[in-house]
């Protein structure tokens, strides 16, 4: 599926370079907006396996001897997380034969539990628990997903893939416009930092 994506990214920058030759446009500098949009569409994905813990102790009333005070279980799953960047913090350059672009941090956009990893074998419960209603399993998973995107978020290796393949198929666009319009335009990248005011999701 990455290697599709990848492919289908290519021949849609394909398409857009020879547009331009069809159509006998040859611009002298590369089209910074053309690129920018490139960025936007390199997106990558991870997979992580979590698990919700609930340890809730909801107590009971002396009268309320017939009523379970805890809920305690758990619940295995499988989620995928897209990665991709902030366009705001995008920029490019063209300064002479050299574009120099300003690449953003990667950031995890898109948090999407499997729904095919759920099932009944994937919950557990204590004995003599209560079993948790819609809402407190709502929350559970709310809390779940923001562990998944601290986890991605950590996940150097992901982030520095996201960070290569971005630079790959730029780069790539950048070599194809130099030889269709006759140019030598040498890709230059500077990586901005991470942020620490957290993901965009």
């Amino acid at each position: 599926m990455k290697q599709f994506a990848k492919i289908f990214l290519i021949l849609s920058i394909c398409i857009m370079l020879f547009g331009c030759r069809k159509n006998n446009q040859k611009p002298k500098e590369i089209n910074a907006d053309q690129l920018q949009k490139i960025a936007s569409l390199c997106t990558v994905k991870g997979y992580y396996h979590n698990v919700i813990k609930s340890n809730e102790e909801t107590g009971k009333s002396w009268y309320e001897f017939w009523r379970k005070d805890k809920i305690h279980f758990w619940v295995e799953y499988d989620a995928e997380v897209e990665v991709s960047f902030n366009m705001s913090n995008f920029n490019c350059i063209p300064n002479g034969n050299k574009v120099v672009i300003t690449l953003p941090y990667p950031e995890v956009t898109a948090v999407n539990i499997l729904k095919e990893s759920l099932n009944d074998d994937s919950y557990y419960f204590e004995v003599e628990t209560q079993r948790p209603n819609a809402d407190q399993q709502v929350e559970q998973f709310k809390i779940a997903e923001e562990a998944i995107i601290l986890k991605a978020s950590e996940d150097i290796a992901l982030m520095e893939y996201a960070k290569e393949n971005a630079k790959e198929i730029l780069t790539n666009y950048v070599n194809n416009f130099s030889s269709i319009n006759g140019v030598d335009y040498e890709t230059e990248f500077v990586e901005l930092p991470k942020q620490n005011n957290g993901p965009k999701v």
